[in-house]
């Protein structure tokens, strides 16, 4: 039976999963603002849960978000 913990626990391991998946499928790409601020929030999602903290929201104006970005958290992984 899973507690609270536990199911958070099972969550940051498939979001873990995903999030290393990406970092090796995307690392020699670009790819737009939206995908890496999606990637971004999976990569805070993970922190949240090993640090038990909030994080801080930030605004990008919608008409960036097709802009093309080398995938730089992939690259840093």
């Amino acid at each position: 039976m899973y507690d609270q913990r536990g199911e958070a626990a099972v969550g940051m391991i498939v979001g873990l999963s995903e999030f290393l998946r990406r970092a090796s499928e995307d690392s020699h790409r670009t790819v737009t603002l939206r995908e890496e601020v999606e990637y971004l929030h999976a990569y805070i999602d993970i922190q949240k849960v090993r640090f038990a903290t909030p994080a801080s929201e930030r605004h990008i104006p919608e008409d960036l978000m097709a802009t093309q970005v080398p995938t730089l958290l992939a690259a840093a992984c």
